[in-house]
């Protein structure tokens, strides 16, 4: 059986010298000491793909591994990228993982890899272009925006709100700009509470009018009567007492 399998991919030991009481003996005592399990299972993959977000998988990463009990002992992460990266980004991993021996080496790398001044440019004009009203909702909206924050990881607390301003319409400008814009938080609240009163508009006028369906002069029904002589039967052109007017 294979015990290098990902379920016990840190089944491995390290040793630890510690000194012996007073070193009575002159000697050290040395001890093995196991490292932390990791569930391969929980923990996200990254394969290098355009679409990936790249400092947001070593995010949850780090996240996932304090989830698991790991602590402090990231490092234990680093043998396990074998199994943790995908397609391309194993084929990078699998050449460079003989000079990377840390958790802070590998994302030192990682970044120098996959989160190049192109990709940060591409970034860059994703959040610039995002507005509110090619989004489903005002929530969707600033979850987008805050994704592409943090996948730059250079934004201001201040560039933050005056992109999420600038992405929304300018109906809305006017009210967050007439506002003390306040916090971050203040002005994702504020988004929010404007589309929701925005929709709850629309749909109470929605509701005070309706539809029209609309409706049809109906044609006079009965005998024909002709409004020369007033007697039925026949049309007034044809009537034949109209030599008597």
């Amino acid at each position: 059986m294979n015990n290098n399998t990902p379920s016990r991919i840190a089944a491995a030991f390290t040793l630890q010298s510690m000194a012996n009481n007073g070193q009575a003996n002159g000697g050290t005592d040395i001890r093995l000491v196991p490292t932390p399990q990791i569930k391969l299972d929980g923990l996200p993959n990254f394969s290098g793909a355009s679409t990936e977000w790249r400092r947001e998988f070593l995010a949850n990463l780090e996240e996932a591994a304090v989830w698991q009990g790991l602590g402090e002992s990231l490092d234990s992460l680093v043998p396990a990228m074998s199994q943790i990266l995908k397609g391309e980004a194993k084929d990078w991993w699998l050449d460079a993982k003989d000079e990377i021996r840390t958790w802070a080496n590998f994302k030192t790398e990682f970044q120098g890899e996959y989160l190049s001044s192109l990709y940060l440019e591409r970034i860059e004009e994703d959040l610039n272009r995002l507005d509110l009203e090619h989004c489903s909702s005002a929530s969707s909206y600033i979850l987008r925006k805050m994704a592409l924050f943090r996948e730059l990881g250079t934004k201001t607390e201040e560039q933050k709100i005056r992109s999420l301003v600038r992405g929304c319409p300018f109906r809305y400008q006017t009210v967050l700009s007439s506002t003390d814009k306040g916090t971050l938080s203040t002005v994702k609240t504020r988004i929010k509470e404007l589309w929701d009163l925005e929709q709850s508009e629309r749909a109470r006028r929605e509701r005070q009018d309706p539809v029209r369906v609309p409706t049809y002069q109906q044609q006079p029904t009965g005998p024909l009567v002709c409004f020369r002589c007033r007697e039925p039967g026949h049309f007034a052109r044809e009537c034949p007492k109209s030599n008597r007017y």
